[in-house]
């Protein structure tokens, strides 16, 4: 008996991008204690993890001139203590607005770590660190002869240390593609000093120098200017997509969604992940532009984890994202699988990737092979035309490699 797993499901409303715009931002332009952690733009706070502590500082000499001064914080822990538990905290709500991203200029002196990682909350309290693929961060290195850098194996952000100067950069990391961080009341983000790759001990920023914690005159300082959140789009379309679901049947995943209210939408476009970071296009949907509509999508699961997310595109050239969704498939890559069945005029056929030489027979319920069809190299899944068939039940054998398996349809 075919077995359906319905994985996950949820509503959202799709808008769609009039250009960027700036949602939070702190910069400073006084040097006071009392105000400092309130944002210069916007509705957010700033705040400390662990023993750290600061307030705004002398401008940098040269650079961003957003505000008359920066922030500068310090008493971070000693060489051994505390990797990725202390540092700075922004905070803002997002709500109403989607596709979003931070920036900030960042230096740090001699004595301070050269690595740090950026995390991020959806919840409040449960902090997740942000992965950086190759794609999703940038890195202006604003200062002559800078040379900060992006470490995607260890999710790390870095300077050269170099063994004369340290430098200020500016870095912005894109969100959009993580789940619950649009239209949230809780959304933050955590700039935090980290160990050396694969080291148990904080690595100085110069390599001359030596790292040193605590609040003691030259010890760790990291300091920053025009942090930043960023918002894509903040102007709602009225196509309302609910139920955004995927089931698994046996080898392959029905993927599917249902609209309200479309308009001026020129298709869906099914994006599929192996990872959550890199997507690909494997299906385009044309919109409807009706009151309620219904969409659905079949596709071929490797065993493991698949994950697939909507790009919606409006006619006037604009797109936006849905949240991403998985499904697993921990099922034998043996395993075959015949949609529609019963058939009537076409079948597709889900399969493990064919090697050279794989083809498909069917024959009658009593043994007599009816046609054979040869299946592309490469292939997961084959369309077979079955219009000539007389109503019956059939066997569909597919061999591959040298194995064969075979399942039973209906015509």
């Amino acid at each position: 008996m075919k077995k359906t797993f319905t994985l996950f499901m949820m509503s959202l409303i799709v808008i769609i991008s009039k250009g960027q715009s700036v949602l939070t931002q702190w910069f400073w332009t006084v040097a006071d204690t009392a105000t400092f952690t309130q944002a210069s733009v916007g509705s957010g706070t700033l705040s400390f993890i662990g023993n750290v502590y600061g307030g705004s500082a002398a401008k940098w000499a040269s650079g961003v001139k957003t505000g008359t001064y920066r922030l500068s914080t310090t008493n971070y822990p000693m060489t051994n203590d505390s990797s990725g538990s202390t540092g700075t905290v922004f905070s803002t709500s997002t709500v109403g607005n989607y596709g979003i991203s931070v920036r900030y200029y960042f230096k740090n002196n001699s004595a301070a770590s050269r690595y740090h990682r950026v995390k991020y909350t959806t919840d409040g309290t449960t902090w997740n660190t942000f992965k950086l693929n190759g794609s999703n961060a940038f890195i202006d290195n604003v200062t002559s002869g800078g040379n900060f850098q992006i470490d995607t194996v260890n999710n790390l952000l870095s300077d050269s240390g170099n063994s004369t100067k340290t430098y200020f950069g500016r870095f912005t990391l894109d969100l959009s593609s993580i789940s619950g961080v649009d239209n949230n009341p809780n959304f933050k983000f955590f700039i935090t000093p980290v160990f050396g790759p694969g080291d148990t001990a904080y690595v100085p920023a110069n390599a001359a120098k030596t790292y040193l914690g605590g609040n003691s005159t030259n010890a760790c300082l990291l300091s920053y200017d025009s942090v930043t959140v960023i918002s894509q789009s903040i102007f709602p379309l009225p196509v309302t997509v609910s139920g955004f679901s995927a089931s698994v049947f046996s080898a392959y995943a029905k993927i599917s969604w249902h609209t309200a209210n479309e308009l001026n939408i020129a298709n869906y476009e099914l994006q599929k992940s192996t990872d959550a970071l890199c997507f690909i296009t494997i299906n385009s949907s044309v919109a409807n532009n009706k009151g309620l509509c219904n969409y659905s999508i079949n596709d071929a699961l490797p065993t493991g984890t698949s994950y697939y997310r909507l790009k919606i595109n409006s006619l006037d050239g604009k797109s936006n994202y849905s949240n991403v969704i998985s499904v697993s498939n921990k099922h034998s890559d043996n395993l075959l699988s015949i949609y529609p069945n019963p058939v009537l005029n076409s079948l597709t056929l889900i399969h493990s990737r064919a090697e050279d030489k794989a083809f498909i027979k069917i024959s009658t319920a009593d043994g007599k092979v009816i046609t054979n069809y040869a299946v592309a190299k490469g292939a997961t899944q084959t369309s077979i035309d079955v219009s000539h068939l007389q109503k019956g039940n059939y066997i569909l054998l597919y061999e591959n490699k040298g194995e064969a398996i075979a399942t039973k349809f209906v015509k």
